[in-house]
């Protein structure tokens, strides 16, 4: 391995090429990354511009670059792979862009120069002429720049082009007519400068990848198992078709995603397979040292053609995963097919994190056929009633990774749909699986504090719920905006109140902080503001005209203590019918928790 210092205009040398391995991720740089870096570039400006002639320029080091020799070398056409340092390469190619851009705007002649010396290779054919060769995902967007296309697509690239265009436009205003071009283009090429890491091709540019990630975005454990994967296939015509054909298709949704979340979400698919395939020690922050160690023992990459197997495993595996994330993708247009999609979004809307490696051993047995539609919705119903129920009945949540990681384990000996669905009922219906029978749900619902209680989409996704379940084939539409829970007795007492109970006050009051925030005291209204703190004779005759059958007590009920705890008893039945619960013979949790 050699190494050495070298700047822009250095490593974009006349006919160099870049080539970015297929493993690697697509463009990821955002505004917090960009501005600081034109920053950079913007002092190196103005400390030029105000030096004296016999200043020496002083050069700001921009991070090391890892280069690994192309595995199909000519002599004729210097190219590298190009290991480490893509996303500060590709960054650079598109400040370049815009700066050409500025000067072709302004019709200067050095925009040519710009394209000639740093972005194009004018003596090779179409394949080599990009100096710098992205990854497949963004090709597009880096070749349409280069000549001079616009590029409509509202991704990465396309916003740092703009975000440079624009520091620009406001740099050359800042100076008016004595802004110059030269010291801007020197402060970019001749003043950044990298340690350039030459590997030998004895070397393993994996895992000198793995130990040079301190600038730039912080790779996931998921980038590294990519590139893991990738590596170990090797940069063929064969992995760039496996890359196009089957990872792209699969995961693109994931790699391009523009939500906050993206690297978790497929952080994510790998922590539940290692789980499902039992290495429940597995952390958040191990996640590629225990798939690194867990392939070698099982010797998944041990040779290109295990790796390419591994590489399409994973990619089959993606689409019963993002059923779990997205609901919506779930195919089919029959009734068991929305059965399917209406549970997965209730468990989606819920949060069921710990059940993850089991969703994902469930769906992914959906996806090959061993679950018929019915049955992976039974199955899914099972995992939402077993959470539902223990949380609206108190039970901890600290032994559900044990529970849960065990339950996978012994569901996948089953090699037939209906054995899966009964081996799945049988072990959380255990003794030491703690799910609430009817009798613990009826009993425990009525006094909990549930305005108060889990997170605001869980609560409305018992209420919504219990109406749907009331409701039958007429229903009133839950997603309209504006819907909200309501309180019948109001959260603060009113007189009117007091009265009604037909108590003292410091008994109302007792009464009243026992049971305001009980289920059986809430409802659901598109009338929140019009219904406030209404008396308690105007709130009946209101909620009695509701289209929610969540409110038919009020036509008949009088809103007293008496009736408040009713009513709660009768949702908790309700919410039995709702939510299955164990087999007959479980314990439950009664005497338990």
């Amino acid at each position: 391995m050699k190494s050495g210092v070298s700047k822009l205009s250095e490593l974009l040398s006349p006919e160099q090429q870049y080539l970015t391995p297929i493993f690697q991720r697509p463009y990821s740089w955002k505004e917090d990354q960009l501005s600081p870096l034109w920053e950079d570039v913007k002092e190196q400006y103005n400390r030029n511009f105000d030096a004296t002639k016999s200043a020496q320029p002083r050069s700001h080091f921009m991070g090391s670059i890892v280069v690994a020799p192309d595995p199909q070398p000519d002599i004729t056409k210097p190219r590298h792979l190009l290991i480490d340092g893509q996303q500060r390469l590709t960054t650079l190619t598109v400040l370049l862009c815009a700066f050409r851009d500025c000067l072709w705007e302004e019709g200067s002649q050095e925009a040519q120069k710009l394209d000639r010396n740093f972005l194009i290779n004018e003596s090779q054919d179409t394949e080599f002429q990009l100096k710098l060769k992205p990854a497949p995902t963004s090709a597009h967007e880096l070749r349409a720049l280069v000549e001079y296309r616009e590029v409509t697509e509202p991704r990465g690239i396309a916003d740092a082009y703009k975000l440079f265009y624009r520091k620009i436009e406001e740099l050359h205003e800042d100076h008016g007519e004595q802004f110059d071009s030269e010291i801007l283009r020197s402060a970019i090429v001749n003043q950044l400068s990298f340690i350039i890491i030459t590997c030998d091709p004895s070397d393993d540019p994996h895992q000198i990848f793995e130990s040079l990630n301190a600038t730039g975005l912080s790779l996931s454990q998921s980038d590294l198992i990519r590139n893991l994967l990738f590596m170990s296939v090797g940069q063929t015509a064969d992995a760039i078709k496996l890359h196009t054909d089957s990872w792209l298709p699969a995961m693109f949704w994931m790699e391009t995603s523009t939500k906050k979340d993206a690297a978790k979400q497929m952080d994510d698919l790998f922590w539940a397979d290692l789980i499902r395939q039992g290495e429940i020690g597995l952390t958040r922050e191990n996640i590629y040292s225990t798939y690194k160690s867990f392939s070698e023992r099982k010797n998944r990459l041990n040779s290109s053609g295990n790796a390419k197997k591994e590489i399409l495993r994973m990619s089959a595996l993606a689409t019963p995963y993002r059923w779990l994330v997205d609901s919506k993708q779930f195919p089919g247009k029959t009734q068991g097919s929305e059965a399917v999609r209406r549970t997965l979004r209730d468990l989606q809307t819920w949060g069921t994190q710990p059940a993850l490696p089991l969703l994902l051993e469930l769906a992914d047995s959906r996806a090959v056929g061993l679950l018929t539609d019915k049955q992976f919705s039974d199955c899914c119903q099972y995992v939402l009633s077993f959470f539902v129920r223990r949380a609206l009945c108190g039970v901890p949540s600290n032994n559900l990774n044990r529970i849960l990681f065990g339950t996978v384990d012994c569901i996948r000996a089953s090699k037939e749909g209906g054995l899966l669905v009964k081996d799945l009922f049988a072990e959380l219906s255990a003794e030491n699986a703690y799910w609430p029978t009817d009798a613990d749900l009826i009993e425990r619902l009525p006094e909990l504090n549930f305005y108060n209680f889990g997170r605001g989409p869980q609560r409305r996704l018992v209420l919504d719920s219990l109406e749907l379940q009331r409701s039958g084939k007429e229903r009133a539409d839950l997603d309209v905006p504006g819907i909200s829970i309501e309180h019948v007795m109001p959260q603060t007492l009113t007189p009117a109140w007091i009265k009604k109970f037909n108590v003292g006050k410091a008994e109302a009051i007792e009464l009243h902080q026992q049971l305001v925030h009980q289920i059986g005291n809430l409802t659901l209204t598109g009338y929140n503001g019009e219904l406030s703190n209404k008396d308690p004779e105007r709130k009946k005759q209101l909620l009695a005209t509701s289209v929610f059958r969540l409110s038919d007590e009020f036509k008949t009920v009088e809103w007293t203590p008496e009736g408040i705890r009713k009513r709660s008893i009768t949702l908790a039945k309700l919410a039995c019918k709702v939510w299955k619960g164990p087999a007959p013979e479980s314990q439950g949790i009664a005497g338990r928790y």
